[in-house]
């Protein structure tokens, strides 16, 4: 219900109380991660640490912590609609990862997704069109094991950079 309060005042430019709303809506549910980020969003310019501790904390939440994400532990289940995967997408991922391993910046738990991710595009070049939608799970090929890696690895942070602060809005 606050949530909901929340956004309704939001679009209509009540801020304040749209603020309010959020931040009841986080105490009654602290798992409310929607809240959470709506309220981080508000606060941004009145409280810009609270504001960025908040979304480094839905960050992990929705992601895994990035400490754990190389190490053998559960990670948390990925939101619905970041379950999918198309060839296009795959390709983008790919060329992301090549750059951070370009740049040093690719951890050591994830150099074999470079590697991973081209064995997924030969499973899939079958598939005409690159923006074809299929669920991470692919029933044809998730039992193989660059398909496992990329399932693990998926959509979670590998690189993260420290920004700097800056001063002024």
């Amino acid at each position: 219900m606050f949530f909901n309060l929340g956004v309704l005042r939001e679009q209509l430019g009540e801020f304040a109380t749209a603020r309010e709303a959020y931040g009841q809506a986080v105490r009654l549910n602290p798992g409310n991660l929607d809240a959470q980020s709506n309220l981080a969003m508000l606060s941004l310019s009145e409280a810009p640490d609270h504001a960025v501790a908040l979304l480094a904390n839905v960050h992990q939440a929705k992601r895994g912590d990035p400490a754990l994400i190389g190490a053998a532990k559960p990670l948390p289940n990925l939101p619905g609609n970041e379950q999918w995967h198309s060839k296009f997408k795959l390709k983008m991922e790919l060329e992301q990862l090549e750059y951070l391993a370009q740049k040093s910046k690719l951890p050591e738990f994830a150099a074999g997704l470079p590697d991973a991710l081209r064995s997924a595009l030969e499973d899939l070049a079958d598939l005409d069109d690159d923006n074809e939608s299929f669920r991470r799970q692919h029933p044809r090929h998730h039992w193989k094991s660059h398909w496992q890696l990329i399932n693990r690895l998926y959509n979670r942070t590998l690189y993260l950079p420290e920004p700097p602060v800056i001063d002024g809005p």
